[in-house]
């Protein structure tokens, strides 16, 4: 039994070491809104390509860092602040240029 005991207490305490608290100190944690990330894509340079067809996109001009996303496609969530991201309309036409 008291073996038992000892496996049993040994057995927990090797689970529970396992166990840490973090303190989370962000924005939600404090119920604050959160702030906007700054574009640093350079998105001022690139508005020009609304309107533009798919085919019509000089891609050797684009940032290095630069993502597609047609009518349909999925995209992931992921923010990346350096990357132009183009969205096209139901034609392949540019509808929107962001950072992200």
């Amino acid at each position: 039994m008291k073996r038992w005991f000892t496996i049993s207490v040994a057995a927990a305490a090797a689970f529970l070491s396992g166990c840490v608290i973090i303190d989370v100190d962000d924005a939600r944690a404090r119920d604050e809104p959160p702030t906007a990330r700054p574009a640093t894509c350079d998105i001022a340079a690139y508005q020009s390509l609304i309107g533009q067809g798919d085919r019509q996109i000089d891609r050797s001009r684009l940032p290095q860092t630069y993502r597609v996303i047609c009518f349909e496609c999925q995209a992931t969530m992921d923010y990346n602040a350096n990357r132009l991201t183009i969205q096209l309309d139901r034609e392949n036409r540019v509808a929107a240029v962001s950072c992200g």
